[in-house]
């Protein structure tokens, strides 16, 4: 059973005190330079004698406990009594688990099939309010998982197991993103068990994901020339040619390219989120904080064109919480839309173009029409202008160094000294 103490050590007493009783035993009394008041036990030798010193006890409390093999443990805990003594149960408790090859904190949990597991877990992942499209996605995988490896409880997942169907993944052929999706969802599954004591601890916690070779996937942006050629190869494509209504297709591309909305944000936008305004008026973006992968709230003017390409799209009895696309178009769906145009998936730089192509070129579009560059990044929502200037605007679709210093105006003195100087002064 654990148990906590406090350690002593010895101090000489101090001048000035004042000798009196403790318990029944030999004590002193004084102040400190500070003006607290102490009572202190006075040490007894071994010979029953007093030693001049006093007995004084460390701030923090320790905890005992004793191990499986009989081993005596001790280890210091808090400045708090009931903390330490929780601290020491558990830790004496962890100790008995390991010695057992037992897992669970709690022996209730130890043979629970993992199916319980995973629903306690959904659960909470509900009870938080956290992202259902997510949640769905990540239970779906770890589902999938406990079936293909065969982790019947959570005693079976070991290193072993996770980094033989790592493995596996990578001999299948799938892409190293979709084993570290893999192996983040069990760690956060797992990691989870571990604070309701499930699981002592994270058996896989030293498990590494696959290396990615850093910008081996770069995006470039459209030219306007392109983006007009994919809107009419989606306007003209019909559905045979890929998923959703031709229209609404063109319509999810020009609304990413014209305000800067991500995929998904695109995919949950909805007419309520959206206000028209007038004939003469702005129109604006309400972008709700669960709608937006920064989870912030955003006021931001929309583009006139784009407003009224909506205004006429919309359904007479759309209600406001309805989406504006039911469905968004697939990325095979882009794929074939862009060949159609005549556009190249990859350039001869190696650069992609994909749907996030999409809102890199809202940036670089912007700062083509010389918007000052903290504005730009306003508008992509970017608190850091840095990432605005390095990710999201494609040097390459600028003016070139050369046409931009070609742009300098002449200071060449032409003998009127006027050329340049309008405004200049006889003096």
């Amino acid at each position: 059973m654990a148990s906590v103490f406090k350690p002593t050590y010895l101090r000489p007493i101090p001048l000035g005190a004042n000798r009196t009783t403790l318990k029944s035993k030999p004590a002193v009394r004084f102040t400190d330079r500070r003006g607290k008041k102490h009572v202190r036990r006075i040490h007894v030798s071994r010979g029953g004698e007093l030693t001049g010193k006093m007995v004084c006890e460390q701030t923090k409390w320790w905890m005992r406990y004793v191990l499986p093999d009989g081993t005596e443990k001790r280890e210091k805990g808090f400045k708090d009594k009931v903390a330490t003594e929780q601290e020491g149960a558990r830790r004496e408790r962890m100790a008995a688990g390991r010695a057992s090859g037992l897992l669970g904190v709690d022996p209730k949990f130890v043979g629970m099939a993992i199916a319980s597991h995973l629903k306690a877990y959904e659960q909470d992942r509900i009870r938080r309010g956290l992202d259902a499209r997510s949640s769905r996605l990540r239970m779906r995988r770890l589902r999938r998982m406990a079936d293909e490896v065969g982790w019947p409880t959570l005693a079976a997942i070991t290193p072993d197991s996770m980094r033989n169907f790592m493995t596996r993944l990578k001999t299948n052929g799938s892409a190293d993103r979709t084993i570290n999706d893999n192996l983040h969802a069990v760690m956060t599954f797992l990691n989870w068990c571990v604070q309701h004591e499930r699981l002592i601890a994270n058996p896989l916690k030293h498990i590494k994901g696959v290396e990615r070779p850093r910008n081996v996937y770069v995006r470039r942006s459209l030219s306007a020339d392109e983006l007009r050629r994919l809107l009419d190869a989606a306007a003209m494509g019909g559905r045979t040619a890929g998923r959703g209504n031709p229209e609404q297709r063109r319509l999810a591309y020009l609304t990413m390219a014209k305000t800067g909305l991500r995929y998904h944000e695109c995919q949950l936008l909805q007419w309520g989120d959206i206000d028209f305004g007038g004939p003469e008026s702005q129109s604006y973006l309400n972008l709700r904080a669960e709608a937006t992968k920064a989870r912030r709230e955003e006021h931001l003017p929309m583009n006139q064109e784009l407003a009224r390409e909506l205004q006429a799209a919309k359904p007479p009895e759309a209600r406001p919480a309805e989406r504006v696309f039911r469905s968004m178009p697939h990325y095979q769906t882009l794929h074939n839309d862009l060949k159609r145009a005549g556009i190249e998936l990859v350039d001869d730089t190696g650069r992609h173009v994909g749907f996030h192509s999409l809102r890199i070129t809202f940036g670089t579009l912007l700062a083509k029409a010389a918007v000052a560059p903290r504005t730009v990044s306003r508008l992509m929502r970017h608190r850091d202008i840095n990432m605005t200037l390095k990710l999201y605007t494609d040097w390459r679709a600028l003016s070139a160094p050369e046409e931009a210093v070609a742009m300098l105006p002449d200071l060449t003195d032409t003998g009127t000294g006027q050329a340049d100087t309008p405004n200049r002064q006889a003096g």
